[in-house]
């Protein structure tokens, strides 16, 4: 009776904190199918560019047809949406998108993902800039362990002889990913987080169909078909549109922070699918780089009983 009474009478913040941190959970563990679904594209004989194309039309097609059975009224966008889609889907998601697929040609789908997942700490130190974000001793500790973490896994990438071209894709890819998540928060403020992931989704699907033609969709196999549309609804309409929720509910820095799961599946799931070899230190690497995830949160939730107290 008294865990029901509690649930009852959570205040709106701590509601606000728990939703934001379901989302980034969902979000973070739909995005770490990315890498495994891009890597089984490749083995299909789907280029790079392919798979990005019909992933963001069909991840459009399904975000449309969501919206028009939830909730009309979001498909009605204004000039200042399209805009802000359209600097979402071809400045940032769609250039950032490309410079993960093609690293994912040159180096493991387990490194490629744990180098972006980098993007915490750069996120952190730009909600810090630009958001006067409050710097507690909690989320300096997360940094530290989330750099940590990270150079493991660069070493790693050395020790392995990996291509540092695709590292460095990876790496590039990180960067932009960091300033898109920034980006969606200043664009959140007066928007709804479904509309907006619509128009930078079917934003981004235009800026891939200047590259390739989406209509070759119809060429591909069987198996083939079931991957793309695997790629469009769980590493995308899934992941894109929690992510979204997340960052309006708790803001970009602690949705990156809170994302767990994202290399967590990855790395199972290259080593379970694509027999992908999980040395020592990336194991030690990305402890290191879950601990860092997890420091913020506990330190939250302790914050949180003080005031009760």
């Amino acid at each position: 009776m008294v865990r029901g009474w509690e649930q009852c009478h959570r205040t709106p913040r701590e509601r606000t904190l728990k939703e934001g941190l379901i989302f980034a959970l969902i979000s973070g563990a739909s995005f770490g199918f990315l890498s495994i679904l891009c890597k089984l594209g490749l083995h299909e004989g789907i280029g790079p560019v392919d798979l990005l194309t019909y992933r963001f039309w069909l991840a459009s097609i399904i975000m449309f047809v969501f919206l028009a059975i939830k909730d009309r009224s979001l498909l009605r966008p204004s000039v200042k949406t399209i805009t802000r889609g359209l600097i979402l889907g071809f400045v940032f998601y769609g250039f950032q998108s490309y410079l993960f697929f093609q690293a994912l040609t040159y180096i493991p789908a387990s490194t490629a993902t744990l180098i972006i997942y980098f993007y915490p700490m750069t996120v952190t130190v730009l909600s810090i800039i630009f958001f006067k974000m409050r710097v507690t001793r909690g989320i300096c500790a997360s940094l530290i362990l989330l750099a940590a973490g990270c150079a493991l896994v660069f070493y790693d990438a050395f020790v392995k002889g990996l291509s540092m071209y695709g590292a460095g894709l990876a790496l590039a890819s990180m960067a932009g990913f960091s300033v898109y998540l920034v980006t969606v928060q200043f664009f959140l403020r007066d928007e709804h987080p479904l509309r907006v992931t619509l128009y930078a989704l079917l934003a981004t699907a235009l800026f891939y169909s200047a590259l390739h033609n989406p209509l070759g969709i119809f060429t591909l196999n069987t198996t083939g078909l079931f991957i793309v549309i695997s790629l469009a609804l769980i590493p995308t309409v899934l992941a894109v549109s929690l992510m979204y929720r997340a960052i309006e509910k708790i803001g970009s820095a602690y949705t990156s922070i809170f994302s767990t799961l994202e290399p967590i599946v990855t790395v199972l799931l290259a080593a379970r699918i694509l027999g992908e070899d999980v040395v020592a230190l990336q194991i030690l690497g990305m402890s290191l780089i879950i601990t860092g995830i997890v420091v913020p949160n506990v330190e939250r939730l302790m914050m949180q009983r003080q005031r009760k107290d």
